[in-house]
């Protein structure tokens, strides 16, 4: 028997270039998985624009989001999606919305 897969669950990628995060919970997806699905976690349905970011570092698979992964505990994705998750995002000024004070 194999693993069953969700529809929410990303496909499997080579290429991270084409992945962008959730800057409230770092869930990676592509831009048009965002388009379509919205984040599995913040219940986002408006313009993926507004609330991913292609800057993040590292990456880590969650295959088990209950309290029994120590590496999901550790990381605070315990209580999220199954996925793929940025280990640390880049908040620049754009991404937020804050423009510079000059």
């Amino acid at each position: 028997m194999g693993l069953e897969t969700t529809s929410t669950a990303p496909p499997a990628t080579h290429d991270l270039r084409n992945l962008v995060a959730c800057t409230d919970c770092r869930l990676l997806k592509t831009l048009d998985q965002f388009k379509e699905n919205g984040c599995e976690n913040c219940d986002h349905h408006a313009d993926p624009q507004t609330y991913t970011t292609s800057h993040f570092s590292g990456v880590t698979l969650v295959l088990d989001s209950s309290e029994k992964s120590w590496i999901a505990k550790r990381l605070d994705l315990d209580k999220r999606a199954i996925g793929m998750y940025a280990l640390d995002i880049v908040k620049d000024d754009e991404a937020m919305g804050h423009e510079d004070d000059e």
